[in-house]
């Protein structure tokens, strides 16, 4: 569910427990997906009116899981940040992550920008710049030893995987997918020449 906490459509327009009813039905038709509750302005700003504010999301949470019908739902916390440009209130984000982790389920930053300002070097500007180099989806090389072998950490997802010959600088190329059942998976790939 999207953004529904600070626009209440679905409540607004389909009855008051429409969102969990949604959650309900995504359940039933595929129970091993894991479905997010994802809002804005969860850990950028502690005004206390704020609708997806920290303690009103833990709150969504325990009516969606409190629903008939719904336990053993995977359910999952998305929150957004949309970042003013002046400097972020760190204790208040570490406080609402606080909240938010209390409840044991797992948080995805969904969303991450900083508005434009004077000065761009914020600490909200170079935590996502961190993120965003961190995260990003690069090449990865990997020399094998005097044996042929070779050892990497992966994410999660499609792989390409290329290995080139020392000698004869032939390609071998391999597609695979890791998947999060799997946290330690070998995959033996010969090379002839």
């Amino acid at each position: 569910m999207n953004e529904n906490m600070n626009f209440s459509f679905y409540e607004d327009n389909l009855g008051k427990n429409a969102s969990s009813e949604y959650y309900l039905r995504a359940y039933q038709l595929d129970p091993k997906t894991k479905m997010f509750l994802n809002e804005f302005n969860t850990i950028e700003y502690s005004k206390e009116i704020i609708r997806a504010s920290p303690v009103n999301h833990v709150k969504k949470i325990k009516e969606i899981l409190s629903y008939p019908g719904i336990k053993g739902i995977l359910l999952g916390i998305g929150i957004q940040g949309h970042f003013s440009s002046g400097y972020p209130n760190l204790v208040y984000m570490r406080s609402a992550l606080d909240i938010l982790g209390s409840t044991g389920l797992p948080i995805w930053l969904t969303e991450v920008d900083v508005q434009k300002g004077p000065n761009q070097n914020t600490p909200s500007g170079n935590v996502v710049d961190k993120l965003i180099a961190e995260w990003k989806t690069r090449t990865l090389k990997v020399i094998a030893d005097s044996k042929g072998f070779a050892e990497a950490s992966l994410f999660q997802g499609d792989c390409n995987l290329i290995v080139k010959h020392p000698v004869t600088n032939l390609l071998t190329r391999l597609r695979f997918k890791v998947k999060e059942d799997k946290s330690q998976e070998t995959t033996v790939l010969h090379v002839t020449d």
